[in-house]
C-alpha cells in the first residue's frame, strides 16, 4: 500500500531549481525515488551525478537567473506552465563576498521571476521557496529559538518598494536593520530572502493562484542531534564529497570539523516531501515553516527532562535514562569529552524537535508505519562521541573557557 507522500507524488510532474547545490542535489535524489512522472531540473550548469542525469525521468533545462523571465524562451515558459505540478526554488547564491545587489539579484528578484512565471498556470498546485532562518539576524533583540513561523515585514515600506530602494541603496543605511555586523555578506544573504519572502507573500495577497510554502533551512549549526546519512559540510557548496555523501550514504564532515558545523540534507529534504504531501489535507493558501534548525532544538537539556518521558529525535525515540547513562559514560571514558552536560542542549532534541514538531508538520502522528521505517534512523549508529566533542567545543567557545 502505498504513503501518503508517495500518493500524492505519484505522476505528479515537478520542476527543481538549485539541483547542482548541496540541498538540491539530495533533494533531487529523494524525488526520484518517489513515483513522480517527470522531474525537470532548471540549472545554469548541469554539473549533476550521473545517477540524476541518466534517469528517464529527468529533464535539464538550462537558464540564467539574472536575465528577465530567467532567461527561458516563450515556447520553454509556455512548456512548463501546461505541464508543472509542482515548483520547489532550492537555488541561491550563498557566497558573503558579493555585493548585496547581487544577492538581491539571485535571492530575491530571481525568486519572483519563477513566481510571475506560473502565474498562468492552471495546473500549479504548490510553489516551495527555500528561505533561511538566518532571518533573526535582521530583527533587534530577537533570537532564532522564538522566530516565528509568519513573513517578517520590515515597516514603513512594501515589499516592492523596498526591492527598488535595496537595489540602489548605500549599504549604510541598511545598519539600523542589523544587530550582528561582524559579517555583513551573511547579512545580505539574509536580508534578500526576507524580502523574497515579503515579496511572495504581497503577490500572494493581491491574488492567490496556487499555494505557496515558504521552508526556512539552516545551513549553520543545524542543530541536528543525530549524525544520519547525507549530512554535508556547510562551507563546502556543492562539491564532489557533499553529493558522494547524498549519493552513497556516507556521513561526510571534512577533517578537524566539529559536527554542529553540518547540516542534515536528507532530513530537511523529507521535511520537504512531508509537509507537500499533508499541506492539502491539513492547511492551503500561504505558508511558513521552519525546519532543521535551532527553532525545533533550543531547550536546555534539564528542562526536556521534565517535559517529556522520550527524547525524540528524527524518527528515534530514545528512553531518557538510557540516553542520560549514555551520554554520562562517554564523558567519563572520553577524557577529551568531558563537560557540563546542560551545554547539550544544542545537540539532543527535545520533545517538539526536528521530524516530531507539533507545530512544524506533525510528522511522527501523520506518517504510516512504512514512511516512519524508510526514513528511520538506527540509533546504534549515533556518532555520540562526536556529539560530545562538538558541545565541548561549542561550550568553550561560547563562555571563553578552557577545556577541561
Amino acid at each position: 500500500m502505498p504513503t501518503v507522500v508517495e500518493e500524492y507524488f505519484k505522476n505528479k510532474t515537478v520542476l527543481l531549481t538549485g539541483s547542482t547545490g548541496f540541498m538540491g542535489t539530495v533533494f533531487a535524489l529523494q524525488l526520484l525515488q518517489l513515483p513522480i512522472a517527470k522531474l525537470v531540473l532548471l540549472v545554469r550548469n548541469p554539473s549533476l551525478p550521473s545517477s540524476i542525469i541518466n534517469s528517464p525521468r529527468v529533464s535539464i533545462i538550462t537558464g540564467f537567473s539574472l536575465e528577465k523571465g530567467l532567461g527561458l524562451s516563450h515556447d520553454t515558459i509556455n512548456l512548463l506552465v501546461d505541464n508543472v505540478d509542482l515548483v520547489y526554488h532550492s537555488a541561491a547564491i550563498i557566497k558573503w563576498n558579493v555585493p548585496f545587489k547581487t544577492h538581491l539579484n539571485l535571492n530575491t528578484i530571481a525568486v519572483t521571476e519563477l513566481y510571475n512565471i506560473f502565474k498562468p498556470s492552471k495546473r500549479l498546485e504548490l510553489f516551495v521557496f527555500l528561505s533561511s532562518t538566518g532571518l533573526d539576524a535582521t530583527r533587534p533583540n530577537y533570537t532564532i529559538d522564538k522566530l516565528p513561523e509568519t513573513v517578517l515585514d520590515l515597516p514603513g515600506k512594501s515589499a516592492p518598494e523596498l526591492l527598488q530602494e535595496w537595489l540602489d541603496i548605500d549599504t549604510n543605511k541598511l545598519l539600523p536593520h542589523i544587530t550582528d555586523r561582524s559579517n555583513m555578506g551573511y547579512l545580505f544573504y539574509v536580508l534578500s530572502k526576507r524580502l523574497a519572502e515579503q515579496l511572495l507573500h504581497h503577490e500572494f495577497q493581491q491574488r492567490p493562484r496556487f499555494n505557496v510554502l515558504v521552508a526556512r533551512f539552516a545551513s549553520i549549526d543545524a542543530a541536528m542531534a543525530f549524525p544520519a546519512v547525507g549530512y554535508a559540510h556547510k562551507y563546502e557548496g556543492a562539491g564532489v564529497a557533499q553529493i558522494k555523501a547524498g549519493i552513497e550514504g556516507y556521513r561526510y564532515l571534512p577533517p578537524n570539523v566539529p559536527p554542529q558545523n553540518s547540516t542534515p540534507v536528507d532530513m530537511c529534504g523529507n521535511m520537504l516531501l512531508v509537509n507537500s504531501a499533508y499541506d492539502r489535507v491539513l492547511s492551503s493558501g500561504f505558508r511558513v515553516i521552519n525546519a532543521a534548525s535551532n527553532t525545533r532544538n533550543d531547550v536546555g537539556i534539564d528542562v526536556r527532562y521534565e517535559a517529556s518521558s522520550h527524547v525524540v529525535g528524527p524518527v528515534i525515540r530514545l528512553p531518557l535514562k538510557e540516553a542520560k547513562d549514555k551520554l554520562e559514560k562517554i564523558a567519563k571514558t572520553d577524557k577529551k569529552a568531558r563537560i557540563n552536560l546542560v551545554a547539550l542542549q544544542w545537540h539532543l532534541p527535545k520533545k517538539a524537535a526536528l521530524m516530531s514538531d507539533d507545530e512544524a508538520r506533525r510528522v511522527i502522528a501523520l506518517m504510516s508505519k512504512e514512511e516512519k521505517q524508510k526514513w528511520s534512523v538506527d540509533i546504534n549508529d549515533v556518532d555520540w562521541v562526536g556529539i560530545m566533542r562538538a558541545a565541548v567545543d561549542r561550550y568553550v567557545a561560547e563562555h571563553q573557557i578552557s577545556k577541561l
